[in-house]
């Protein structure tokens, strides 16, 4: 996203092709960044329900995936407003201490 000609969000939409493990060709995942001082405006809330509503539309979805660190607090809350469920797995990178929770919102889930 743009905003008076400089980036202040962006947000990815990913198959998950199973680098993060097992592969589920039908699971789409989201990644998201915002710049702090456009935090609280619905920006990625926004913009995420969107991608959903299209790809869900246009293509065979099992679920939608995110990743999240558990100390991160107001990017879990975006994925609850977006109605992800925390699962009991947790991605670690090796040689650091980084270890993102993985959320899930199966299509099944999707208000009509």
């Amino acid at each position: 996203m743009i905003k008076n000609n400089q980036p202040v969000a962006l947000v990815s939409l990913w198959r998950d092709d199973g680098f993060w493990g097992n592969t589920h060709l039908n699971d789409y995942g989201f990644g998201y960044f915002l710049d702090p001082k456009e935090r609280g405006n619905g920006l990625i809330t926004q913009s995420v329900q969107r991608l959903i509503q299209i790809v869900s539309s246009n293509l065979r979805v099992r679920q939608f995936i995110a990743f999240c660190e558990d100390d991160n607090y107001k990017s879990a809350a975006v994925l609850a407003r977006l109605s992800f469920q925390p699962t009991d797995e947790v991605l670690s990178a090796p040689d650091t201490d980084w270890q993102e929770r993985k959320y899930i919102l199966p299509v099944s889930n999707l208000k009509k």
